[in-house]
């Protein structure tokens, strides 16, 4: 009988310790999408939809709290060091050239070359 040595590194099943065994991670995605979605249905309702995001993050954030050993597990690696680093760069750089470009907004001046 010979044994198989099994990577479960890159299953797709999900573990007993993640935090999508959980309830509480896909209750809190599915109500900040409902959030958004009362949030940009009127303005009236701001109130409740920022209520709803609140919760929603309360759920998410139970849902990873409960979980610290998956955390610890998949966070302080080298490989999502360099992702989050790379992150970090590209919506810094993306940030200052919305800024540039608020700035070219505010200040438009443009100049009349035609000859008289």
């Amino acid at each position: 009988m010979t044994h198989q040595a099994t990577d479960t590194r890159y299953s797709r099943r999900t573990h007993a310790g993640s935090p999508t065994s959980s309830p509480a991670l896909p209750i809190g995605i599915f109500l900040e999408f409902v959030a958004v979605a009362i949030g940009t249905a009127s303005d009236d309702q701001v109130n409740i939809a920022l209520g709803v995001a609140v919760v929603g993050a309360l759920c998410i954030a139970f849902a990873f709290a409960t979980n610290y050993r998956w955390i610890q597990q998949n966070f302080f690696h080298k490989k999502f060091a360099l992702g989050l680093n790379n992150l970090v760069l590209i919506l810094g750089v993306t940030g200052i050239l919305g800024l540039l470009n608020l700035i070219a907004f505010r200040h438009n001046v443009s100049y009349d070359y035609t000859s008289d």
